[in-house]
């Protein structure tokens, strides 16, 4: 591999080779360093499909509101993303990342997608976290 192109997988903050410090996990994507904690590059050229909606559960994206968005987010079969207002999106079919976000009732969060369906998945999805439901409907 050309120098600055290897991977660090062994740590956080160390230098790659006659590059500079990274931050977080990185690989190598397309021959292009990027940082997989970050929003997912658009290489297909696609428009990326968004919806932002309010937290309608009281508790928040926690533990079963969580469960419920998931699973939603998993049978959507559409790769899609959430994210707080201003923060890093994180793959919405991952429950640690999900409930890592923290989410609390009420606060705005953000659901993206590239992928072809996205506008059909997150208007489902945007609908199931604004309603708050409390069972995962079979439209979903």
């Amino acid at each position: 591999m050309p120098q600055g192109k290897t991977v660090d997988t062994r740590g956080v903050n160390r230098p790659l080779e006659g590059g500079t410090p990274r931050h977080g996990l990185t690989a190598l994507a397309g021959g292009i360093m990027r940082d997989w904690s970050r929003q997912p590059l658009n290489l297909k050229g696609n428009t990326m499909a968004e919806r932002r909606v309010n937290v309608g559960w009281a508790e928040g994206l926690h533990a079963r509101p969580a469960s419920i968005f998931v699973r939603a987010a998993t049978a959507s079969g559409v790769p899609v993303t959430i994210a707080k207002a201003d923060g890093t999106p994180v793959n919405a079919a991952s429950m640690l990342a999900v409930l890592g976000l923290g989410a609390q009732g009420g606060e705005e969060i953000v659901l993206a997608s590239d992928a072809p369906g996205a506008e059909e998945a997150l208007d489902r999805l945007g609908k199931l976290v604004a309603e708050g439901l409390d069972e995962l409907p079979e439209t979903v």
